[in-house]
């Protein structure tokens, strides 16, 4: 159900250029957006657990009543 997403800073870049003050604003606000869209879709995930767990405990009382 959760997608992991992964961020590399400067991944394509030279160590050994240094980087712009506008390049660093822009991985800066990139990382921000990243780890926002990370801390929904954990948030997503949790919900959706819980909301599935009435189904499963259902689903396990309907099994325990064929068994018996």
């Amino acid at each position: 159900m959760f997608k992991a997403l992964s961020y590399q800073i400067g991944s394509d870049s030279n160590d050994e250029a240094p980087k712009s003050l506008n390049h660093l604003a822009k991985e800066l606000k990139s990382l921000k957006i990243w780890k926002r869209q990370e801390a929904l879709l954990k948030e997503k995930d949790r919900m959706e657990n819980y909301q599935y767990l009435p189904t499963l405990e259902e689903e396990l009382r309907h099994l325990n009543k064929k068994q018996a």
